[in-house]
């Protein structure tokens, strides 16, 4: 893999993001933004239900799924996608309990199917952002 880790590429699309906006990334930049953030988020602190509720909106989604396209992970991108769907329909689970049991019940599954399909997705971000990322194979400047 490149010499630069994937860690500080996403650092510096946060840095350019916070200066200049989102509308200045990069379709990869987002995807690569949002990979992480699922990765994060649906794979090591909530499953999909907490990054579905602690990341905004469909655009966001669709990055995170984007990404997962383009490094041909196409069943994990179908998950995700049945993940937000369930998410928009069922508010949540709604404030009936067996509602609410029901969609905890179905995100679990789709956490477990999305975790089987993608065990080491950080590894596959980081060699995406070696393939297609400006200076990812680059070391840092010289002199």
């Amino acid at each position: 893999m490149g010499s630069v880790p994937l860690d500080d590429i996403v650092a510096a699309i946060r840095r350019s993001e916070r200066e200049h906006g989102r509308e200045a990334l990069t379709n990869l930049e987002r995807w690569l933004l949002e990979g992480c953030n699922l990765e994060a988020y649906a794979l090591h602190q909530g499953g999909f239900d907490y990054y579905l509720a602690h990341i905004d909106g469909p655009e966001a989604w669709a990055d995170a799924s984007a990404a997962l396209y383009a490094m041909e992970l196409e069943d994990a991108a179908a998950v995700v996608r049945r993940a937000v769907e369930l998410f928009l329909a069922t508010d949540g689970g709604g404030a009936d309990p067996s509602g609410m049991r029901n969609y905890l019940d179905q995100m679990d599954g789709l956490d477990r199917a999305f975790a089987g399909l993608v065990p080491d997705l950080e590894t596959s971000l980081a060699r995406f952002a070696d393939r297609f990322y400006p200076f990812a194979d680059r070391g840092p400047p010289s002199g």
